[in-house]
Protein backbone atom coordinates (compact mmCIF):
# COMPACT_ATOMS: atom_id res chain seq x y z
CA UNK A 1 0.00 0.00 0.00
CA UNK A 2 0.99 3.61 -0.86
CA UNK A 3 -0.78 5.99 0.20
CA UNK A 4 -0.34 9.83 -0.52
CA UNK A 5 -2.42 12.06 1.35
CA UNK A 6 -2.39 15.65 1.01
CA UNK A 7 1.14 15.39 -0.37
CA UNK A 8 2.05 17.93 -1.99
CA UNK A 9 5.94 17.29 -2.89
CA UNK A 10 7.43 14.14 -2.81
CA UNK A 11 10.95 14.27 -4.60
CA UNK A 12 12.44 10.59 -5.22
CA UNK A 13 11.17 7.49 -3.47
CA UNK A 14 13.30 4.58 -4.48
CA UNK A 15 12.93 1.12 -4.21
CA UNK A 16 15.59 -1.60 -5.47
CA UNK A 17 15.72 -5.34 -4.48
CA UNK A 18 12.98 -4.44 -2.25
CA UNK A 19 10.37 -7.56 -1.61
CA UNK A 20 7.89 -6.85 0.74
CA UNK A 21 6.80 -2.95 1.60
CA UNK A 22 3.42 -3.54 3.87
CA UNK A 23 2.26 0.38 3.78
CA UNK A 24 3.47 3.90 3.32
CA UNK A 25 1.43 6.84 4.20
CA UNK A 26 1.91 10.36 3.74
CA UNK A 27 -0.88 12.16 5.62
CA UNK A 28 -0.51 15.94 5.44
CA UNK A 29 3.10 16.14 4.39
CA UNK A 30 4.15 19.13 2.76
CA UNK A 31 7.41 18.16 1.32
CA UNK A 32 9.58 14.56 0.95
CA UNK A 33 12.68 14.81 -0.85
CA UNK A 34 14.27 10.88 -1.13
CA UNK A 35 12.88 7.77 0.45
CA UNK A 36 15.54 4.77 -0.48
CA UNK A 37 15.53 1.18 -0.18
CA UNK A 38 18.41 -0.59 -1.34
CA UNK A 39 18.12 -4.32 -0.86
CA UNK A 40 15.94 -3.94 2.15
CA UNK A 41 13.48 -7.17 1.99
CA UNK A 42 10.97 -5.86 4.98
CA UNK A 43 9.30 -2.94 5.45
CA UNK A 44 6.34 -3.29 7.12
CA UNK A 45 5.07 0.50 8.25
CA UNK A 46 6.41 4.48 7.23
CA UNK A 47 3.76 6.66 8.53
CA UNK A 48 4.18 10.66 8.47
CA UNK A 49 1.51 12.47 9.96
CA UNK A 50 2.28 16.31 9.93
CA UNK A 51 5.22 16.32 9.01
CA UNK A 52 6.48 19.38 6.58
CA UNK A 53 9.66 17.75 5.46
CA UNK A 54 11.82 15.04 5.44
CA UNK A 55 14.80 14.99 3.47
CA UNK A 56 16.33 11.47 3.29
CA UNK A 57 15.34 8.21 4.36
CA UNK A 58 18.03 5.48 3.63
CA UNK A 59 18.29 1.48 4.07
CA UNK A 60 20.85 -0.32 2.21
CA UNK A 61 21.38 -3.93 3.17
CA UNK A 62 18.57 -3.94 5.68
CA UNK A 63 16.78 -6.99 6.08
CA UNK A 64 13.47 -6.12 9.01
CA UNK A 65 11.98 -2.36 9.03
CA UNK A 66 8.75 -2.59 11.45
CA UNK A 67 7.57 1.01 12.08
CA UNK A 68 8.87 4.32 11.46
CA UNK A 69 6.49 7.12 12.19
CA UNK A 70 6.88 10.74 12.44
CA UNK A 71 3.92 12.66 14.13
CA UNK A 72 4.00 15.96 14.36
CA UNK A 73 7.64 16.31 12.91
CA UNK A 74 8.40 19.36 11.62
CA UNK A 75 11.73 18.46 9.52
CA UNK A 76 13.79 15.57 9.92
CA UNK A 77 17.16 15.63 7.73
CA UNK A 78 18.40 12.15 7.54
CA UNK A 79 17.79 8.98 9.02
CA UNK A 80 20.36 5.78 6.92
CA UNK A 81 20.34 2.17 7.93
CA UNK A 82 23.51 0.49 6.03
CA UNK A 83 24.21 -3.23 6.88
CA UNK A 84 21.27 -3.60 10.07
CA UNK A 85 19.42 -6.41 9.53
CA UNK A 86 16.22 -5.30 12.52
CA UNK A 87 14.85 -2.09 13.47
CA UNK A 88 11.86 -2.54 15.51
CA UNK A 89 10.55 1.24 15.94
CA UNK A 90 11.36 4.89 15.45
CA UNK A 91 8.67 7.57 16.57
CA UNK A 92 9.10 10.74 17.09
CA UNK A 93 5.99 12.24 18.45
CA UNK A 94 6.46 16.62 18.79
CA UNK A 95 9.47 16.56 17.86
CA UNK A 96 10.33 19.43 15.75
CA UNK A 97 13.74 19.08 14.33
CA UNK A 98 15.33 15.63 13.84
CA UNK A 99 18.80 16.04 12.37
CA UNK A 100 20.75 12.56 11.80
CA UNK A 101 19.79 9.06 12.70
CA UNK A 102 22.39 6.85 11.08
CA UNK A 103 22.95 3.05 12.15
CA UNK A 104 26.31 1.31 10.07
CA UNK A 105 26.33 -1.85 10.93
CA UNK A 106 24.42 -2.57 13.37
CA UNK A 107 22.57 -6.00 13.85
CA UNK A 108 19.38 -5.01 15.92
Amino acid sequence: IHHFDGVRDVIFIYFDGVTDVRSIHFDGVTDVRSIHFEGVTDVIFIYFDGVTDVRSIYFEGVTDVRSIHFDGVTDVRSIQFDGVTDVRSIHFDGVTDVRSIHFDGVTD
